[in-house]
């Protein structure tokens, strides 16, 4: 069986980062945070060295929406040993379709 389906893109993500460097000391936590603008809404994954982070003790990720389309998120991270790496955000534009839910 085969469909046709249109995805309307009104513009793809772009991603702003206020801070890219975040210097914390160890054993307290350090935030980053992304502004995503995209429409439709994406879905947010950030990942350390490649490997995408967990939401447990050591990270939170929180996001939030505003009514521009645009969303901020924030990685709140427990700096146990000192982190030399990348963190990035990466998002994904996820679409669904009725027969799909």
């Amino acid at each position: 069986m085969s469909r046709v389906v249109s995805l309307d893109v009104e513009f793809p993500p772009s991603i702003e980062v206020p801070r890219p460097r975040i210097p914390q000391a160890a054993y307290y936590d350090a935030q980053a945070v992304c502004k995503i603008t995209a429409f439709p809404p994406p879905a947010i994954f950030w990942k350390w060295n490649g490997t995408e982070l967990p939401m447990d003790a050591n990270y939170k990720i929180s996001h939030f929406a505003s009514q521009d389309d645009t969303i901020t998120s924030t990685l709140t991270a427990r700096i146990i040993v000192y982190y030399i790496g990348t963190i990035a955000a990466r998002t994904l534009l996820l679409f669904l379709t009725l027969a799909d839910l």
